[in-house]
């Protein structure tokens, strides 16, 4: 089946391209007897001249040219006598792929007939872009088809070895076994479509299927090689893999040349993308280098290699009558690899060389950076921390100035009334009693009044100042700070008890209770139903306790590690700066102490604090 298909394809391909069996026009010096018969799965061609051997007899010093025919058996007879053969007609015995017979006229100008038949091994390669010619010397073709093989063959293994070897502790280990394997597989390649030439014997199917299998796999090698410095399009280079492994599966289950061919020519396909990809990014990479060395000689590999690839892809489906240049591609690539790598080490050497010289001076310019970027970076925290502390005497400002405000209406509101009791001639005992109430509620005004100041002296004391006093008092003076918002909207339960004695900073304590209550208060903004706050405290040998407890919101589990850090918050923009939590743990940990929190989604927080006892404190 897979045959079949190949010959469909193969044929289809053929005459897509234009690709001609024989020359377009004829030679007078041949008459054809038998054109290529593709009923055949051997397809001959046959000719016989009689003009040959007197041309030969008047130039015995010159040679006849016969064509190079891929994959094919070529017979020469002059008067029936067999003078030259190239591969054996039932493709037993193979000597080489491409040859292109040449035979020398003082072995024909002794006779009259001279036949040439020619025997394709598939059908797809039964054809030939020239007839038999007569010239002064021999060509070079079989240089290149055959000598160059030869020799490339041999050179590439040693070459490529040894590239690898010296390349091992320089470049990637991917590179390197990319480097080896093509340097392996492509001489493989060689040695399979000149069998003769180093010994070795098979048959024309078997050499076909190795050194097709063997040809795309070392491709491949050079493409990861050629990607690992231009990083082609990933899509690129999967479709070609993918196409060189359906190939290799036709290869392997093919019964005849055709068969064998159609999975070779598969890859044609999407190599001409991996060529495009590779100049793109080459020219690409010198460009955006300003033509350094490495880029360019990458280029040269590309550049190498795109041609003697195009060369070989055009010349096997016969678009051009060409010698077959893969090997000086890939050779090519070695030796500008070598170069590209050696250019690689003279400059890190360079690099390195003036790191040393200058490695005093780089190191001091550098510390000087980074001082003055440390330098920076604490004065905008020390900006920032001082934000939101002014952010927290708004706040205390705010409630100072309406607990005043109450205060005062006790006093605006009483002298009026007792100013019209004063202005009268005489006093009854009710005006004397009405006096004396509102004496008292001017006192009570001013009593409160005059707690709201001892208040702010507390909160406004010099920070740094560590000493003792009732956690209770503190306690209630943050929650009368904080009355106007809490009044009517909040129920507040302050458990703590009057005996608890707390050795801190009164501003720093009062600071952290501010904005712990503060962030409770907007935690249950949502909540319906009753909002409490619930203040606990307690005392062991080694630490004071406190709690703040709020039936609130809570806080997502995935988020509660987070909660202490700087800017860190969950409240919509312009509602918060998110150093609140992050001022409550520094200002904690500066006493030795930790911030511990519990949170349950719908059900509220839990912040314990723990301050060491003093004690403790100095010892630690």
């Amino acid at each position: 089946m897979i045959d079949v298909l190949a010959v469909t394809i193969l044929s289809w391909l053929s005459a897509a391209l234009g690709v001609m069996r024989v020359p377009a026009e004829a030679d007078p010096n041949w008459q054809v007897e038998q054109s290529w018969d593709l009923a055949s799965p051997h397809p001959t061609f046959e000719a016989v001249s009689n003009r040959i051997s007197e041309l030969c007899a008047a130039n015995p010093s010159w040679v006849v040219v016969f064509p190079a025919i891929v994959q094919t058996a070529q017979q020469v007879w002059v008067n029936d006598v067999l003078v030259v053969q190239s591969n054996s007609p039932d493709f037993k015995s193979v000597s080489t792929f491409y040859g292109s017979p040449q035979v020398s006229c003082s072995s024909m100008a002794s006779g009259s007939v001279v036949r040439w038949r020619a025997t394709s091994f598939t059908r797809y390669f039964a054809r030939f872009t020239d007839w038999p010619r007569l010239g002064s010397k021999p060509t070079v073709s079989n240089v290149f088809a055959e000598g160059l093989h030869t020799v490339m063959a041999g050179g590439l293994l040693v070459l490529g070895m040894i590239a690898a070897l010296v390349l091992s502790s320089k470049i990637a280990r991917r590179d390197v076994f990319s480097l080896a394997g093509a340097s392996f597989l492509i001489p493989v390649y060689l040695v399979c479509m000149m069998p003769s030439h180093f010994g070795v014997s098979g048959d024309m199917l078997r050499m076909h299927k190795v050194a097709d299998i063997f040809l795309w796999f070392g491709v491949v090698c050079i493409f990861r090689f050629l990607d690992s410095q231009l990083e082609f399009p990933r899509i690129v280079l999967r479709c070609f893999f993918c196409a060189v492994g359906v190939a290799t599966v036709f290869i392997v289950l093919a019964e005849t040349g055709d068969g064998t061919q159609l999975g070779t020519t598969i890859p044609f396909l999407f190599a001409p993308a991996v060529f495009l990809s590779a100049l793109d990014r080459g020219v690409r990479n010198v460009y955006r280098s300003r033509f350094e060395m490495r880029p360019v000689l990458v280029l040269l590999q590309v550049l190498f290699f795109c041609f003697s690839g195009a060369n070989d892809i055009l010349y096997i489906l016969g678009v051009v009558d060409s010698v077959p240049l893969m090997p000086v591609g890939l050779l090519g690539i070695l030796l500008l690899a070598v170069f590209a790598v050696e250019n690689q080490l003279a400059a890190t050497y360079r690099e390195r060389d003036y790191l040393r010289l200058n490695l005093e001076s780089e190191v001091k310019a550098k510390t000087e950076s980074l001082q003055q970027a440390l330098s920076d970076l604490k004065s905008a925290q020390a900006e920032v921390l001082q934000s939101s502390k002014l952010a927290s005497i708004g706040t205390l400002a705010a409630g100072i100035a309406h607990e005043i405000n109450n205060s005062l209406n006790y006093v605006n509101g009483a002298v009026p009334p007792l100013v019209r009791i004063v202005a009268k001639e005489q006093l009854e005992q009710s005006d004397r009693d009405r006096a004396k109430k509102l004496f008292g509620i001017m006192q009570e005004g001013l009593s409160l009044t005059a707690q709201i100041i001892k208040n702010l002296k507390s909160f406004s004391r010099a920070e740094g100042t560590i000493e003792a006093f009732a956690l209770r008092e503190i306690t209630e003076g943050v929650l009368r700070i904080l009355n106007h918002k809490i009044r009517g909207v909040v129920h507040v339960v302050n458990e703590v008890d009057a005996a608890i004695i707390i050795e801190s900073d009164r501003v720093a304590l009062s600071q952290i209770l501010l904005n712990l209550i503060d962030n409770a208060i907007d935690a249950m903004a949502t909540r319906d139903g009753e909002r409490l706050i619930l203040f606990r405290a307690g005392q062991t040998d080694t630490e004071t306790w406190i709690c703040i407890q709020d039936n609130g919101s809570g806080i997502p589990s995935d988020i509660l590690n987070n909660v202490f850090d700087p800017f860190f918050t969950t409240k919509p923009v312009g509602k918060g700066t998110g150093l609140g939590l992050y001022i409550v743990n520094n200002e904690v940990k500066k006493f030795g102490g930790n911030v511990k929190i519990e949170s349950e989604l719908g059900k509220g927080t839990e912040f314990r604090l723990e301050f060491p006892r003093q004690a403790q404190r100095a010892a630690a």
